[in-house]
């Protein structure tokens, strides 16, 4: 491999899906109520993969660093094929991800405030926890946690939160954000089992056995979890217009059916082990087809306040 190569590798493209369809959720909370800003949603979408690159490729560069094994099993040797040390071209790389992370964080603090240091702090404690000291959560079982609280609270709470005070709504006004508390649960869970999923396919394969819920506890145990898990946001998504007292056809509900059940048949890939190397990947797809869905659903569907005020102001006027 060439450097290029090396980095591009160790950028993980595939994994920036889930940081969109965390954006794209964030946003869809906001629209609820009517706001959403074009250009602040940009710079969360930008910053989120800015994050997960800096992270990916950190997780690389410790790799490197200290041997865990997944470069020399994806062909990144010690060295490219010019000579250059692996873990310097990571290491460069690293620097100018978080220099680009840096430069657009700065960009929402200007556009939303004082308030977007507080999931910029718990960002860098998640990448601490999942990168550092003895035994880093990136190369235990506990790693889907990671995923749950930086693409499920974190990133789509924020996303809602930076809308609002774009459009100078009160952030603490629970009315507002409490669209987004709901659906970080459902996009936590959802990118939870995506990477519960990938470890297991990896573990099948032989790889990593003993980082993953399937490596330690086998298929039966895995297929709990995600079971478990599935049937939680399934059955919160269904409920998502009536905790939030939206008006929705019942035509709505088709979307959480179709998504547990897409689940439930990549389960049963992985119990059969078939299509080992396609289950994470129908797994990303299905959490941007949810996530696509419910933008474009609660962007022309919602407005709930914004239609009880008209209600009341023709009322008054008749």
């Amino acid at each position: 491999m060439n450097g290029i190569q090396i980095v591009t590798k160790a950028l993980s493209p595939a994994t920036l899906c889930i940081g969109f369809a965390s954006v794209c959720a964030g946003c869809a909370a906001s629209s609820i109520h009517g706001y959403f800003d074009f250009f602040p949603s940009l710079l969360c979408l930008i910053f989120i993969m800015l994050v997960q690159c800096t992270d990916n490729i950190s997780h690389r560069y410790y790799d490197e660093k200290y041997g865990y094994g997944e470069n020399v099993r994806d062909g990144m040797m010690n060295e490219d094929d010019e000579g250059r040390p692996t873990i310097i071209i990571l290491f460069e790389a690293m620097k100018v991800s978080l220099s680009l992370t840096i430069t657009v964080g700065l960009a929402i603090l200007v556009v939303a405030g004082w308030w977007t240091l507080i999931p910029v702090v718990v960002m860098i404690l998640l990448h601490r926890l999942n990168n550092f000291g003895k035994h880093p959560w990136n190369h235990s079982i506990l790693y889907p946690i990671i995923s749950f609280l930086l693409f499920g609270p974190t990133c789509i709470i924020s996303t809602c939160m930076v809308n609002l005070s774009s459009e100078h709504i009160s952030i603490l006004d629970w009315e507002f954000v409490e669209p987004s508390v709901i659906l970080s649960v459902v996009f936590g869970l959802m990118a939870m089992n995506s990477h519960i999923i990938y470890r297991a396919s990896h573990s099948l394969n032989g790889f990593n056995k003993y980082i993953s819920i399937t490596g330690k506890y086998g298929v039966k145990a895995t297929s709990i979890v995600l079971g478990v898990s599935t049937v939680i946001y399934s059955v919160l998504l269904g409920l998502t217009p009536y905790l939030i007292e939206m008006s929705m056809s019942i035509a709505y509900i088709i979307l959480p059916i179709l998504s547990m059940l897409f689940s439930f048949y990549i389960i049963y890939l992985l119990n059969q082990k078939k299509r080992l190397n396609n289950t994470w990947t129908l797994s990303i797809f299905n959490l941007l087809f949810v996530a696509i869905t419910i933008f474009i659903v609660f962007w022309f569907a919602g407005y709930p306040n914004f239609a009880e005020f008209n209600d009341y102001e023709i009322v008054n006027f008749l």
